[in-house]
């Protein structure tokens, strides 16, 4: 061979194959390195889409929470169903243990049924345990299809009470944020639930028939509640994919960002082609170039990332700015997508806070109005039912019979007022958790008997039969409130005589419902009611009779009759024909219930019973009455001047009080609570700091009948509390105990 050929076939050995073998390192090392970049940006971009969601869920939870603790009250929260539309809620229930609707709230749509769907409520069952397991809590079931066969997420909590409370949540937010991630060719987001059932997905059909991919290797490690960065065969795009994959927090959702793998290679190779094709001109233009262009994947992501830290951080008026004209339009509109997210969460988030500030500041207001109203309306109940007593009871001077009739009936008006007072007053402690039980075993019989000796003399006033199915029956001890339980079927027996016939009659009857409740039932032959109107009747305010106006009355009774069973772990119900009758019956637990159900009751321990024996044989006793109302010490003068063993003193303000005290040394001193100046309560501490009277006990006199008015003159030392109107002989009784 010549030497130019060899020469030239040396040359080419030579530059060729190395530059062959130097081009393929370079291109399969460069591949490597783009491939692991791209998985990178995969698994950050699919942390982002994590953190957005777990926003979105955080503000689901909190209006759901806020909407299930106002359930009762959702008509006075402002903006609420606009709030739970923007964040795509159907409907919120609260359902019973049996799955009947007690309650609802629709905003896209409604379930138009008592009872919340059987298969729906299958389905969900291990939603219930899990939420049964932490009651107050909220759990996210998996995407299941509802009624009407669309995909839905529920929310689940159990209430204090034992019931369910229940919101249906379309998935559209979800999938709006899954269609706006999208790059490449088939590059896309996809996002299943804890299940690995598909909740967002390029595939509209996958969506629809909420498709099950728990199989593939990347859902199983999603479920797992893993994070990183997988390959997998994908049967949707029939390819070998890359994914970047996440969890969301709390709801399980799994989220992951794949990519067809020959795309990355496709996107890697290109770079190293040119690299060899124009040597290290070439390769520095690549460099450069995919410095650039991760620079405008990277660097919107990381604004992105830390703008979820920070917004995760209580940060809500943070916003991502800055991008450039070159940043990809995907980067770019889940930028604006986190902007508008981060805008209503920020502005639902305000609203919230100043409809709570509202609606502490109505209850509030309505509580000082009604202790106010209280304290206003006893203190001149106190000299009218006061000096009507004194008058029925003072023997010395006895009432003709008229005379008499005219006092019984001022004594009966002042005390139905006072009745309704003390209505209005016990729905506010209802309402605001603050009524006391005393829960114990308590004799159905006693209960019974107690109640139709009370209500017997109505019913023949009323011209009404009264007929005790129970007499001859053997009652079970239930585990109640006796008082509270007396309170409640007496209200039901006098509703039952007041709005019956003439001539008509009031059956009292009881059965075991099951092993754990038992029921008492009160039929009347009344006018019964109209079927349009059961459902008011235990709403405040709502009165019977009153278009006709013969029927007295709060219209509160039944509302806290309610309430009251209720509470008692209970249930009270009414079946009623027009002109026919109706049939109220309650249903009251035969053991203890569990303390769960008891709300934010606070259970008084059994108190022993009180002595009420009258003694009038004591040595002569004086007493001081601090107190500024004229009227109340006249009605108390005319009382303790009837007794010849008792000697009293009065002062009109506390200062002087203080004065007669230390220097008249009496048994007893009654004061007022609310006095010119010093208050009773300021007095009672001075009383107790001085050596002279720290030993006379201290019984306080008040207009203010509020439970917290009570427990704070208790907390302060009185010996015992009276409120006005005064009743005249337990008054007597009290002074005669506490001077023995």
């Amino acid at each position: 061979m010549k030497l130019r050929p060899l020469l030239f076939m040396a040359f080419i050995i030579v530059s060729v194959i190395p530059i062959f073998f130097l081009s393929y390192w370079e291109q399969k090392v460069s591949l490597e390195k783009e491939i692991d970049s791209l998985e990178e940006r995969h698994l950050l971009l699919a942390k982002n889409l994590t953190g957005a969601l777990e926003r979105y869920a955080k503000d689901v939870e909190i209006a759901f929470r806020l909407t299930t603790d106002n359930i009762a009250n959702k008509d006075n929260i402002k903006n609420l169903k606009d709030m739970l539309s923007g964040l795509d809620f159907r409907h919120i229930c609260v359902l019973d243990k049996d799955g009947f609707i007690k309650s609802q709230l629709c905003v896209l749509s409604c379930p138009n049924v008592d009872k919340f769907p059987d298969k729906i409520f299958t389905e969900l069952k291990d939603t219930r345990n899990q939420a049964e397991m932490v009651p107050g809590s909220i759990i996210f079931s998996g995407i299941i299809a509802n009624s009407k066969g669309q995909p839905s997420i529920f929310l689940l909590r159990v209430l204090k009470g034992g019931d369910l409370a229940l919101g249906e949540l379309s998935p559209q937010y979800i999938v709006d944020v899954q269609k706006k991630v999208s790059f490449g060719k088939r590059g896309h987001a996809a996002i299943i639930d804890h299940t690995g059932k598909v909740i967002a997905h390029p595939l509209p059909n996958w969506m629809e028939d909420m498709f099950d991919i728990s199989k593939l290797s990347v859902a199983k490690k999603m479920m797992a509640g893993e994070t990183g960065v997988s390959r997998f065969y994908s049967p949707a795009m029939k390819a070998d994919m890359v994914a970047g994959y996440n969890v969301v927090a709390k709801t399980g959702w799994g989220v992951m960002i794949p990519q067809p793998y020959s795309e990355l290679v496709e996107q890697a190779g290109s770079l190293r082609y040119i690299a060899f094709g124009v040597a290290l001109i070439s390769a520095l233009i690549a460099i450069l170039l995919s410095w650039w262009v991760s620079g405008l994947l990277s660097h919107p992501l990381q604004k992105l990332t830390k703008s979820v830290h920070d917004f995760s951080e209580g940060k809500l008026d943070f916003r991502v700015e800055g991008n450039s004209r070159a940043t990809p339009l995907e980067i770019l509109e889940l930028t604006e997508s986190f902007n508008h997210m981060a805008e209503a969460i920020d502005k639902k988030n305000k609203d919230l806070i100043d409809i709570s500030k509202e609606a502490m500041r109505a209850s509030n207001a309505k509580s000082d109005f009604l202790s106010s109203m209280s304290h206003e309306l006893r203190t001149p109940m106190n000299g009218i039912l006061g000096f009507a007593q004194f008058m029925k009871y003072n023997p010395k001077v006895p009432l003709l019979e008229g005379q008499k009739t005219a006092v019984d009936n001022i004594i009966t008006a002042g005390g139905h007022l006072l009745e309704l007072i003390d209505q209005v007053l016990e729905l506010n402690q209802i309402e605001v958790g603050q009524l006391s039980l005393n829960i114990t075993h308590t004799p159905v019989r006693y209960v019974i008997d107690e109640s139709l000796n009370m209500i017997e003399k109505n019913a023949e006033t009323a011209q009404v039969k009264i007929i005790d199915l129970t007499v001859h029956d053997e009652l079970p001890t239930v585990w109640s409130d006796g008082t509270r339980l007396r309170q409640v079927l007496l209200n039901l027996l006098s509703n039952a005589i007041k709005y019956n016939r003439e001539n008509g009659t009031v059956t009292v009857s009881c059965k075991k419902c099951n092993d754990e409740m038992f029921q008492i039932i009160v039929e009347d032959t009344g006018l019964g009611i109209a079927k349009d109107k059961q459902e008011d009747l235990f709403k405040p305010f709502e009165r019977l009779g009153r278009e006709a106006g013969y029927i007295e009355g709060t219209g509160i009774g039944l509302t806290v009759s309610k309430e009251i069973i209720e509470l008692l772990g209970g249930e009270i119900g009414v079946r009623s024909i027009e002109n026919k009758g109706s049939v109220f019956w309650i249903n009251i637990p035969l053991n203890a219930f569990d303390a769960n159900s008891k709300r934010n009751l606070k259970i008084k321990e059994d108190s022993s019973a009180e002595d009420h024996n009258d003694r009038d044989d004591v040595a002569s006793r004086t007493i001081l009455y601090i107190e500024d109302n004229p009227m109340n010490v006249k009605l108390v003068e005319m009382l303790i001047g009837e007794k010849e063993n008792m000697n009293l003193i009065t002062a009109y303000s506390a200062e002087i009080g203080i004065d007669l005290a230390k220097k008249e040394q009496p048994h007893l001193i009654l004061m007022d609570i609310n006095l010119p100046g010093m208050s009773g309560l300021e007095a009672l501490k001075v009383l107790q700091g001085l050596d002279e009277t720290r030993h006379i006990p201290i019984i306080a006199i008040s207009a203010a009948a509020m439970k917290a008015d009570v427990e704070k003159a208790a907390k302060a030392g009185f010996k015992d509390y009276i409120t006005k109107p005064i009743d005249v002989p337990k008054f007597m009784q009290t002074i005669e105990r506490s001077l023995q």
